[in-house]
């Protein structure tokens, strides 16, 4: 037999490369054993995360003002409209709309009265398009403004109504509201929609 012709000094090393792979097959059933028995922690459970209620109040917001949407726009009143609603929409802003299209964001409402026609107010504001793009800044005067409510566009003073002195707010002016169909000299063309950044004083001029 083959086992015969072998030396006897290569028996030994057999014999013992054998029971090496006996003492692995051994170990690695042992392991797997153990492992079986080894419980798995249970994974943590994550909760979903909580709706937004900002978010919630603005699609709720979206959702009336959508109401306002005109699929077919005629008048240049329906067009603005629908350029607000979307600027809105886009920018996800929570704006309230008052009956006759003025769209308007309160930061902050100020304290005291509300504002009145002849109330005198000082003011910081930037006035800009719907794209972005500035047509006026007291900012970049580095000087507020000074007015009487009633002296201002439509929708400006009827955005004073508001609030009182302190306060901080946005309006978004259909062209009505604004500079109309004549627009503003060389700064805003006729019909634009326009919007104002304004941050009201505590004094008054």
């Amino acid at each position: 037999m083959l086992w015969l012709n072998l030396e006897h000094s290569s028996i030994p090393t057999i014999f013992s490369d054998i029971c090496s792979m006996r003492s692995l097959y051994v170990i690695a059933c042992f392991i797997f054993v153990m492992s079986s028995c080894v419980e798995t922690a249970p994974q943590p459970h994550i909760e979903s995360p909580q709706p937004n209620s900002t978010k919630k109040n603005i699609d709720d917001q979206l959702g009336d003002i959508y109401q306002n949407y005109t699929t077919d726009p005629k008048s240049q009143f329906q067009k603005d409209e629908n350029l607000i609603i979307d600027y809105i929409a886009l920018h996800q802003l929570d704006a309230k709309r008052a009956e006759n299209g003025l769209y308007y964001i309160i930061h902050e409402k100020g304290t005291g009265p509300l504002l009145q026609r002849g109330s005198p107010v000082k003011a910081d504001y930037k006035g800009y398009f719907l794209d972005g793009q500035i047509f006026d800044s007291s900012y970049k005067r580095k000087k507020p403004i000074r007015f009487t409510v009633g002296q201002m566009a439509p929708g400006w003073d009827q955005g004073m109504s508001y609030v009182s002195r302190g306060a901080k707010l946005t309006l978004i002016l259909p062209s009505f509201l604004g500079y109309g169909e004549e627009g503003f000299q060389q700064h805003v063309p006729p019909n634009s929609v326009i919007l104002f950044d304004i941050d009201i004083k505590k004094e008054a001029y």
